[in-house]
């Protein structure tokens, strides 16, 4: 996709100046290094490989005991202690409810890790053991799951983003207080599409006198999302329209309905 306006009728680059607002500061690049997010080229081996060894902390009861997912995946170790066992990452849609037992535990790297009961998101595939909540390093920004009580009183909302036509490629959870920034992470940090080349729009281009479907330049600039937008304030109805100016071909890593091993413990 060139860097072209995508108003018709003046030369200005629209397009390439929401690209532009997009990019993040150097310091934050050095940040998301240094708190060991995974680089596109790991995630496409299906690796998220996080050297850590946590010894065993205390395991508090009395917690919440009913979740939502918010990322589509779901980090679990099947295993009746949360300081050992593989992690796997498992796929589930925005908005399954999971049910733990309220106990609580969370390893020395600051992960927030809940124990489910028995067939925990009701699918009948026995998914039991230890769930993560939140913490740093599995490549998604922002928390895996949320207290759902929280997800009311907190004010979020479900967004979803598609590529050229539906379905959707993407479904997250976010706080309206989110900006169109944060959602360009988390679905960079999913997908191995490079952030700095995504742009959202609310609306699509119109059609030629033919009836045809013009080129995404011609999107109104009034559709075009820029990085400092707040998502409550844009009374999104609609799946979001992805402009990649990228190559979306090469970059993106469609999801798996498989479990994918991580070599971590905590």
């Amino acid at each position: 996709l060139k860097h072209a306006c995508i108003c018709a009728d003046r030369p200005s680059s629209c397009l390439e100046g929401a690209h532009r607002a997009m990019a993040p500061p150097p310091e934050e690049q050095a940040l998301a290094a240094a708190e060991g997010e995974v680089p596109p080229a790991a995630a496409k081996e299906s690796a998220l490989a996080l050297a850590a060894s946590e010894p065993q902390s205390q395991v508090t009861e009395g917690g919440p005991t009913t979740y939502i997912v918010t990322q589509g995946v779901v980090f679990l170790k099947r295993s009746s202690r949360p300081e050992s066992g593989k992690i796997v990452r498992v796929r589930k849609p925005v908005g399954v409810v999971l049910h733990t037992t309220g106990r609580q535990w969370r390893g020395d790297r600051g992960g927030l890790w809940v124990e489910l009961l028995p067939d925990g998101d009701g699918g009948g595939n026995g998914l039991t053991g230890w769930t993560l909540v939140s913490g740093p390093g599995f490549g998604i920004e922002g928390p895996a799951l949320i207290h759902l009580k929280d997800k009311t009183a907190a004010g979020l909302m479900t967004i979803s983003v598609r590529w050229l036509k539906d379905p959707p490629i993407f479904e997250c959870v976010l706080p309206t207080v989110a900006t169109v920034d944060d959602l360009a992470k988390a679905l960079a940090k999913q997908t191995g599409l490079n952030v700095r080349e995504i742009i959202f729009t609310t609306g699509l281009p119109g059609k030629s006198m033919k009836g045809e479907q013009l080129p995404v330049d011609y999107t109104p600039p009034k559709d075009v999302l820029t990085s400092d937008m707040v998502l409550g304030e844009l009374k999104i109805k609609d799946s979001l329209n992805l402009v990649y100016l990228g190559h979306f071909d090469e970059d993106f890593i469609p999801g798996s309905g498989t479990d994918t091993g991580i070599a971590a413990r905590g």
